[in-house]
């Protein structure tokens, strides 16, 4: 990683090499940057206006030079020109909290036994963070736990039934993910209204295409993961611009693999700057 901030555009001014998460720049030899040089394909900053990592974020990928850090024709943000009092090279973590509903002995979808179940998880998690790590997206989830709910009403739902949960299936300051075994309508394989702090991410373990039921593997169920993740962070479904290799794309296919969806930097942006938006997140992000 090397990435170069200045105190003046242009790169020019006083400078300092970021090699780690900077909470205050207070005081620091290029405090309220004007630009920036990152020389590695792989380098990835969030920017902030304020400390702490929060205010609205101006997200960076890849080798470039922004010679104007507040003019979006120079690669930067409006607004962000000579204020920025933080930066984040690191990923955040979203805690979940994860309800997995049963119908007496039944699990959802083909699933055998809870072991099981919980191993599908934790693979499914593993998979949607390998993706946002390859994205460079510098956020990635944690399960806090995972907890089995004997709900017949709620093991199979419609589609307008994905917040009506119990609050003591959820936990403030988390990311409540519910996996079902079914939705009722055609093709639905996750239910998340935008952006959702303190609502649900509810998940289906089966999906009906062309009326028959489909068992998702673990790899569409990240797929669904990520999907939804992004409605809980605000992106709409338009955000893909129509371009079906899109994560935010809702095609309802069951031949897609994760690694082959794209995730644009517009979009990560607009991730980010739900989660540093103090008042929104509601303790969601965790450093």
């Amino acid at each position: 990683m090397t990435i170069t901030i200045f105190h003046d555009k242009e790169c020019k001014g006083a400078s300092q090499t970021v090699t780690r998460d900077l909470r205050d720049m207070k005081g620091m030899a290029a405090d309220k940057p004007g630009s920036i040089r990152m020389s590695d394909v792989r380098d990835a900053a969030l920017l902030f206006k304020n400390d702490d990592w929060h205010g609205g974020a101006l997200y960076l990928n890849g080798a470039q030079t922004v010679t104007d850090l507040g003019s979006a024709k120079a690669g930067g943000r409006f607004g962000f020109g000579n204020v920025v009092r933080s930066i984040r090279v690191t990923p955040f973590f979203v805690n979940l909290n994860v309800s997995i509903v049963t119908s007496g002995d039944d699990l959802p979808g083909i699933w055998p036994t809870t072991w099981w179940a919980e191993g599908v998880v934790k693979d499914v998690v593993e998979r949607a963070n390998a993706y946002l790590l390859a994205q460079n997206a510098l956020l990635q989830m944690e399960i806090a736990r995972i907890t089995f709910r004997d709900d017949p009403k709620q093991f199979n739902i419609s589609g307008t039934e994905g917040w009506a949960f119990p609050s003591a299936w959820k936990n403030r300051g988390e990311l409540d993910v519910i996996v079902v075994n079914h939705f009722a309508k055609e093709g639905k394989a996750g239910r998340t209204p935008r952006p959702c702090f303190g609502q649900a991410l509810v998940m289906a373990a089966k999906v009906t295409i062309d009326g028959v039921d489909t068992v998702l593997t673990n790899e569409l169920l990240a797929i669904t993961l990520v999907h939804e993740l992004g409605h809980y962070l605000g992106l709409s479904h338009g955000t893909a611009n129509k371009d079906s290799n899109n994560i935010m794309f809702p095609d309802g296919s069951t031949t897609d693999v994760l690694s082959g969806k794209s995730l644009w930097k517009d979009q990560i942006r607009e991730m980010q700057d739900r989660l540093a938006n103090n008042l929104a997140r509601k303790s969601d992000r965790k450093e």
